[in-house]
């Protein structure tokens, strides 16, 4: 969660957060509204691009 031991990718966190709180995860929706907050409108974007390509990739 706090991404302890790596840089801090706002990005990539908030696409990882978005694949699992689609799946269900409670804790992750929560994570996704705090890391909303701390976003700028290029990063949201550049986020939800990652989290479209990361479940084209898993499928």
């Amino acid at each position: 969660m706090d991404g302890a031991g790596v840089a801090e990718d706002r990005v990539r966190a908030h696409a990882w957060w978005r694949l699992a709180a689609d799946q269900g995860h409670g804790r992750a929706s929560e994570f996704l509204e705090v890391i909303v907050d701390i976003m700028s409108a290029e990063q949201l974007t550049a986020a939800r691009d990652m989290a479209n390509q990361l479940k084209a990739e898993i499928r």
